[in-house]
């Protein structure tokens, strides 16, 4: 069975603990049963917004004003996820993501396994490029907007499944793994070298380093 969750985080400026919108999809048997991409308001510390950033994926602080706070998308998370693997394309990234906005907000961050689909593309495939819109076409599928954060984990399902990495059973707990906390607004890099599975473990709050 074809079971995990993958995700995909957009930060506000170049620290990578400042999270401002992240897309989920959940993946049963190969086929998605639930999607959300939520705003998120970054830690205190580290919710500035650069020019750069914004010209990248287009949210600004106006965006995510309203938007929970990364404590409260970090809670909603880790039920969605439930016990799945956690794909994300150049997986790197995305586990500092949240290690380093967990630290700047001084809470534990959680223990969640992680695939990198960068990795098993590389391990797979033969690509002048392994950026997401070359392995996304080599498969089969378009990516029209490389920084959409919905349609960035919208493929891992497509690029997993054609690679041939291996899977996971096992459903999300919890009351929030089919919809949104209420309220929350539905909107729309090479990694260092390590393991085709990786793990990022529960660990106590720690001082935030730039």
């Amino acid at each position: 069975m074809l079971d995990f969750t993958a995700i995909d985080f957009e930060t506000a400026n170049s620290f990578q603990g400042s999270p401002c919108a992240v897309g989920v999809v959940k993946i049963r048997d190969g086929r998605v049963v639930a999607q959300h991409h939520v705003f998120v308001r970054p830690p205190e510390a580290a919710s500035h917004f650069s020019a750069f950033n914004t010209s990248i994926h287009g949210i600004t602080a106006d965006d995510v004003r309203d938007a929970p706070t990364w404590r409260q998308v970090l809670a909603w998370l880790i039920e969605f996820v439930g016990d799945d693997i956690v794909v994300a394309h150049n997986a790197g990234f995305d586990i500092g993501v949240i290690r380093y906005a967990c630290m700047a907000d001084g809470i534990e961050w959680p223990e969640l396994h992680f695939l990198c689909s960068l990795v098993i593309s590389r391990r797979a495939l033969s690509l002048p490029s392994y950026t997401l819109p070359f392995v996304v076409e080599s498969v089969g599928f378009r990516l029209e907007d490389h920084h959409n954060a919905p349609g960035r984990c919208g493929h891992c399902r497509a690029y997993r499944h054609r690679a041939g990495a291996p899977s996971r059973g096992g459903h999300a707990r919890g009351p929030c793994s089919g919809s949104p906390h209420p309220g929350w607004r539905d909107g729309s890099r090479r990694i260092p070298r390590f393991c085709l599975h990786q793990s990022i473990r529960s660990r106590p709050p720690g001082r935030c380093r730039r």
